[in-house]
C-alpha cells in the first residue's frame, strides 16, 4: 500500500460529535455546524483528492464524518475515469499469474471481497454459423453486463475491471442502467472485479472471450457493513524515526518558485520547485524537485522562495497506485521543517545515526533506543523521541489489558507486558545484538530502556523549569517508571500557573490525580475539571506584539480565570496534603 493511502486510513475520530449532520447547512460535502460554528466534511461524499485537499490544508486536524468498511478502509467516492477507449492486448492466458495480476489491479483497501470462480462463457447473439470459416488472427470481440446490488437494483459508476496477465487492465464504469460494455477484446480468459463504495468487491475469475461473440456477465455486489463517525478527526503526528522509515526521500533544499496545477473549491494544488543542496535518505539525480501540495485560497502559502527547508517526501502515486511524476509530503503536519543553522545540524546528526543503524541487515534494538533517548536529551528532537516511546508505553499497555481480559481466572499465566519485559532482558542479559525479526518495529522498544536510560530521561524532564504543552509526552513516559518523583514535581508544576489556571492545567491534573491515586484527591480534580470555561478573548492572537505592552485581559477572560484559579488551587490543597503524609 502507498503512504499516500495509509495517511487517509491513518484519521482517526478522536472526539465524537453527536451533531445531527441532518440539521446543518450545505452541500453533501460540507455543512456548518451551528454548535460548535466550524464546517464538517463528509469524506463519503468526497473523491480522494478532495479529502486529501482539505486535511492538508488543515494539517490532518479538522471536523469530519468518516465511514469504513469492515476491513477498515474509508469509503470515499471514485475519481471520474477517463472515457474508455478500445485498445487490443496480446492474446492472455489464465494461470497462476491471476493472484499477482490481481495484486497489482486490485486496490489493497478493496477488502473484503466476494471471489467466484468457475467460467463464464460467451453466449452467441445469433444462431447464424461460420460456415467453417477460420477467424481471422486479428479478430477481437465484446464483454458487456450488469451490476445490481442482492435486491436486483442496478448500480451506477461502479467501477469494472477487465484484467490478463501481463496487460494493462480495460477499465470502464457502469451506466445509469448499471450496464457496462468492453470492446475490442482479443479473445482469451480474463478475471472481472468490480467494486463500489458501500459494496464488497467482486473478483470473477475465468470469463472466456470468443471470437466475434460478445461475452455476457452478470454481477451482484454484496453489501458491505459501514460505520460512521463524526467528530474531530486527526491524524497521529509522525516521529522522526517513522518518518525516516517512510519517506522515500528527505533532503535539505531550497524552495524555488510555484505555480498552481489545480483548483478544488476553496483550496489550491501548487507545484513548488525544490532546489535540493543534501540528500540525506533516497536515491535520485535530480538537484531540482517538483513538490505538490495544498493551500488554502484564503491564506498565503507558508513556502516563501529562498527558504530552507529539511523535508521528508514520497513519489506521488495515481488514484489507481501507479507512480507519476513529482513527490508530495509524507505526514500531514511534520513533514515539512523550516530550521535554523543550528536546528538542521540536529537533525541532520540525527538523522545520519539513524542511517547508520537502519543500514545493518537486522537493525540493533537497543542502538535504536539509545538513539532515541539522545533525542530526547536535545530540545530539538525531545517531541520526536518522547512521543515515540511514549506510543510503546501505550502498546504494552493495551496489550496487558486485553491479555487481562482474555485470560480472566487463568491468574497462573503471566501479562503481555511482563513476557515482552523478561525477554528484553534475558536478550540483554545474553548481549545478542540480532533482532528478532527483520523489522525493528516488530519488538516494544521501551521494554529494552536500561534503568540508566530511564534515569537520563527522567533527568531530562525535572530540569525543565516550566513545563509547556510540547512536554507532556516526556510527562506520560516518565509516570511509567517514577511517578513518585513525578507526583511531587507536577505539584509544583501546578502551583506555579495557578494563578492562570491555563488549559494545560487539566492535563497536568488528571496525572497528578492518577498518579496519587486517592478518592479525595480524585473528587478533587473531577470538581476542578467539571464545568471548566475560558473566554474567547484569551484565544485571541494578539498582531504585531513585539515592542507593545501586553493587552489588558477582558473583563470575562478576568472572571473566568479567577473562578479556574480557585478551583485548582483547592484541588492542589488536597493533593498536597496527601503528597505531603
Amino acid at each position: 500500500m502507498s503512504a499516500r493511502k495509509s495517511k487517509l486510513d491513518q484519521l482517526k475520530v478522536i472526539t465524537p460529535c453527536s451533531a445531527n449532520w441532518e440539521q446543518m447547512n450545505g452541500s453533501d460535502q460540507k455543512r456548518f455546524c451551528s454548535e460548535c460554528s466550524k464546517h464538517v466534511f463528509d469524506f463519503s461524499q468526497m473523491t480522494r483528492q478532495q479529502i486529501e485537499a482539505v486535511t492538508s490544508i488543515h494539517q490532518g486536524n479538522l471536523c469530519a464524518r468518516i465511514t469504513r468498511r469492515e476491513d477498515g478502509s474509508m469509503v470515499m467516492l471514485n475519481a471520474p475515469l477517463p472515457i474508455y477507449s478500445s485498445r487490443r492486448s496480446n492474446s492472455p492466458m489464465l494461470s497462476a499469474a491471476v493472484a499477482t495480476m490481481l495484486s497489482l489491479s486490485v486496490p489493497a483497501t478493496a477488502q473484503p471481497i466476494t471471489i467466484e470462480q468457475g467460467r463464464v462463457v460467451a453466449q452467441p447473439q445469433d444462431k447464424q454459423k461460420n460456415n467453417g470459416e477460420k477467424p481471422e488472427a486479428s479478430a477481437v470481440s465484446s464483454v458487456s453486463g450488469t451490476v445490481v446490488d442482492p435486491a436486483g437494483a442496478v448500480i451506477l459508476n461502479a467501477v469494472v475491471k477487465l484484467i490478463a496477465p501481463n496487460s494493462e487492465p480495460l477499465i470502464t464504469r457502469s451506466s445509469a442502467e448499471g450496464a457496462f460494455h468492453f470492446t475490442g477484446v482479443a479473445p482469451g480468459a480474463y478475471t472481472l472485479t468490480t467494486e463500489s463504495p458501500g459494496f464488497r468487491l467482486s473478483i470473477l475469475s475465468d470469463v472466456r472471450v470468443t471470437t466475434s461473440i460478445e461475452t455476457q456477465v452478470s454481477v451482484t455486489l454484496d453489501v458491505n457493513s459501514t460505520e460512521t463517525l463524526s467528530g474531530v478527526v486527526v491524524s497521529m503526528p509522525a516521529t522522526l524515526l517513522a518518518l525516516h522509515r517512510e519517506s522515500d526521500l528527505i533532503a535539505i533544499v531550497t524552495v524555488g518558485k510555484s505555480k498552481a496545477i489545480h483548483t478544488e473549491e476553496e483550496s489550491k494544488q501548487l507545484q513548488t520547485a525544490l532546489h535540493i543542496s543534501s540528500v540525506l535518505k533516497g536515491d535520485t539525480n535530480q538537484r531540482v524537485v517538483p513538490f505538490y501540495h495544498w493551500v488554502s485560497e484564503a491564506n498565503a502559502d507558508e513556502l516563501k522562495v529562498g527558504d530552507r527547508l529539511l523535508v521528508f517526501l514520497d513519489g506521488r502515486r495515481s488514484e489507481d497506485d501507479k507512480p507519476i511524476e513529482g513527490f508530495e509530503a509524507n505526514d500531514w503536519s511534520r513533514s515539512i521543517r523550516k530550521l535554523d543553522d543550528a536546528e538542521l545540524g540536529i537533525y541532520r546528526q540525527r538523522i545520519e545515526e539513524l542511517n547508520s543503524i537502519m543500514a545493518a541487515e537486522q537493525p540493533n534494538q537497543h542502538e535504536l533506543v539509545e538513539w532515541l533517548v539522545r533525542c530526547i536529551e536535545e530540545p530539538v528532537t525531545r517531541w520526536d523521541g518522547a512521543f515515540e516511546l511514549e506510543q510503546q508505553v501505550n502498546m504494552l499497555e493495551s496489550l496487558n489489558e486485553e491479555a487481562e481480559d482474555n485470560e480472566k481466572g487463568t491468574p497462573s499465566h503471566q501479562s503481555v507486558a511482563a513476557e515482552i519485559s523478561q525477554e528484553a532482558e534475558a536478550a540483554k542479559a545474553k548481549e545478542n545484538e540480532d533482532s528478532r525479526t527483520e523489522d525493528p518495529a516488530s519488538d516494544n522498544l521501551y521494554s529494552l530502556m536500561t534503568k540508566e536510560q530511564k534515569a537520563r530521561v527522567s533527568n531530562v524532564l525535572f530540569g525543565i523549569e516550566t513545563l509547556s504543552g510540547g512536554d507532556l509526552q516526556l510527562v506520560n513516559l516518565v509516570k511509567a517508571w517514577d511517578g513518585q518523583r513525578l507526583a511531587s514535581y507536577l505539584a509544583a508544576q501546578l502551583q506555579k500557573i495557578a494563578s492562570e489556571a491555563p488549559p494545560l492545567a487539566e492535563e497536568m491534573a488528571s496525572i497528578l490525580a492518577e498518579l496519587i491515586d486517592d478518592a479525595a484527591v480524585q473528587e478533587a480534580a473531577d470538581a476542578y475539571l467539571e464545568g471548566i470555561e475560558y473566554d474567547s478573548s484569551e484565544y485571541e492572537p494578539e498582531e504585531n506584539t513585539k515592542n507593545q505592552t501586553l493587552k489588558p485581559k477582558t473583563v470575562a477572560a478576568q472572571i473566568a480565570i479567577s473562578k479556574r484559579s480557585v478551583k485548582l488551587t483547592a484541588f492542589l490543597a488536597v493533593a498536597n496534603q496527601k503528597l505531603n503524609r
